[in-house]
Formats: C-alpha cells, sequence, structure tokens
C-alpha cells in the first residue's frame, strides 16, 4: 500500500507512530516496509499522539514543499487514531484484523453510526486495502 501510494504523483505518505522511532524502523523493517525518505513523527518527537501526528503533517509538508494538503487521510487501528483525526480535520481510514477488525466494526456501530461524519471511513481489510 505504501509503494503504492507513493508512486501517486500528488500523494506524500508520512508516518506518525506512538512509538518509539527505532522500535517502528524495526517493526517496519521485519514486515518488509522500507520508509527511505519518508517523513516521520514518533514518541521521540512529542509524547501527545496529536503533537505526533501535527509533526508528521508538518514535515510532509517541508518534504513536498507545499503550504498545505487538499486532503489529509490518517490510517490507524485505535481509538486514538479516530478521535485525533477527528481533531485535526482528517479523513480517517480504520483498518484491523481479528480482535482489532472487531473493535473497529463495534466502533463503527457505536461511533460512527451516531456521528454520520463525512470525514470518516472505516474499512474491513482482510488481504486487499482500499482508499
Amino acid at each position: 500500500m505504501i509503494a503504492d501510494l507513493r508512486s501517486v504523483e500528488n500523494v506524500c505518505v508520512c508516518v506518525a507512530t506512538g512509538g518509539w522511532r527505532d522500535s517502528a524502523l524495526l517493526k517496519l523493517g521485519a514486515v518488509g516496509i522500507s520508509i527511505g525518505n519518508i517523513p516521520l513523527a514518533s514518541s521521540d518527537d512529542a509524547h501527545e499522539r496529536e503533537s505526533i501526528m501535527l509533526l508528521a503533517h508538518e514535515r510532509a509538508r517541508a518534504h513536498k514543499k507545499c503550504e498545505a494538503f487538499e486532503v489529509v487521510m490518517y490510517v490507524g487501528d485505535h481509538i486514538w487514531d479516530f478521535v485525533n483525526s477527528e481533531k485535526l480535520g482528517y479523513r480517517f481510514v480504520g483498518i484491523g484484523r481479528g480482535d482489532q477488525n472487531n473493535y473497529c466494526q463495534v466502533f463503527r456501530r457505536n461511533v460512527i453510526g451516531r456521528r454520520r461524519s463525512s470525514r470518516v471511513e472505516i474499512y474491513r481489510i482482510r488481504t486487499q486495502y482500499w482508499l
């Protein structure tokens, strides 16, 4: 998915993680994902998740040399990803497998069903991805 997104001309991929930078790079490498020159923000940079997301966004803008993005899409697997995406006005794609997937479905029924937010999209991910 990252390689596909990086190949799109007007798309900038960045990484925001609540984990430590070295740990994130190790985990990404273990599953065959090389982020190369992709902007990254982690707990090494800030403690609050919202601050980490903002820093990743700032680094992505600097990387692309642009003032603003038309759309910001955040892919996450936990409630705080959704909550902070809503706070920041980002679109959200919830992902998960197994228990996380069940969590996303419960979340969709209990939160998204009430809000009817046009910025929120939660998909059940199995072997493919959709954007």
